[in-house]
């Protein structure tokens, strides 16, 4: 029984690195142009170095063979990526990364569940969660997720033209660390202090007995700490149980788009809620593009 325990220990250990190394592998064209872009010298021979490491190390930890050994080789490559890919030198957000990466440190904890930005380490993990969860998916575009669905979420931003402050790719994991929710944030959306919730999907175990509620109002929480005044989404109007959640939540209709989501075409709610003391009034003099009359 201690040798079950103590492989599933060492399985979800490596996991994310194994995970992250098969990642490259699959989509070894696109990691090798992002790091080229990044100005690093001889990338196809790191990616490759990167691949053996994060895959072999990850194996030989969940197979029990020179453990120690295999963690220190982990522990001393993600120290010169990190500082490569999120130096704390270069900003704010970059600092944020970094921080994350060193100290895994959450920004918010719902009860049990703590909240964590992701990034592009967690693809895989995202993509688990979408197949494991794939409701949204058939009720806004008639089919499952796309096998490439959490690397298009983790790349995808607002059109051209839309100004915007950052996009947060958010993860919820439980003690276990297995997602249970994630949402797409991006603050400063269109507007200052206008935040938008593009995606917020829970686990389907967890419908229906209030958890996606209350992680939603954590949510909001931190995004009032971040200064957030009003919140805007949009529902498509045939997702039954996302309508009635989203009205649950506060959530007013301010006008109706047509949006084509893979193969349909779907009647999409534009939704707002004042987060602080602001008014609806005050946030359609703000963003001209939600008012009822606007084209």
């Amino acid at each position: 029984m201690n040798s079950l325990v103590a492989l599933a220990g060492r399985f979800l250990l490596a996991l994310i690195f194994l995970l992250s190394g098969i990642d490259k592998v699959v989509h070894y064209a696109g990691t090798l142009g992002y790091m080229t872009k990044a100005g690093l010298p001889f990338p196809q021979v790191l990616l490759i170095v990167s691949i053996i490491v994060e895959i072999g190390a990850a194996l030989a930890i969940i197979a029990g063979w020179k453990t120690r050994w295999a963690a220190a080789a982990l522990v001393l490559w993600m120290i010169p990526v990190t500082l490569v890919f999120h130096n704390p030198a270069g900003g704010q957000e970059q600092m944020a990364h970094f921080m994350k990466n060193v100290e895994g440190a959450p920004l918010f904890s719902a009860h049990t569940f703590c909240c964590r930005e992701m990034c592009a380490d967690d693809i895989p993990r995202l993509q688990q969660f979408f197949d494991a969860n794939p409701e949204y998916f058939f009720a806004v575009s008639g089919q499952g997720p796309n096998p490439d669905e959490a690397r298009k979420e983790f790349e995808a931003l607002p059109p051209a033209g839309w100004p915007f402050e950052k996009k947060w790719l958010l993860g919820f994991a439980g003690d276990d660390q297995s997602l249970v929710a994630m949402a797409n944030v991006i603050a400063g959306l269109l507007a200052d202090s206008v935040w938008h919730i593009g995606l917020f999907i829970v686990a389907t175990p967890l419908h229906g007995g209030g958890a996606a509620l209350f992680l939603y109002e954590s949510l909001e929480m931190w995004m009032r700490r971040q200064g957030a005044r009003w919140s805007r989404l949009g529902v498509v109007e045939g997702n039954l149980r996302a309508v009635r959640f989203w009205e649950k939540a506060g959530y007013v209709d301010l006008r109706k788009r047509k949006v084509e989501l893979g193969k349909q075409v779907n009647v999409v709610r534009v939704m707002a809620k004042p987060l602080t003391d602001g008014t609806l009034s005050e946030y359609l003099s703000l963003v001209s593009r939600d008012r009822p009359e606007s084209p």
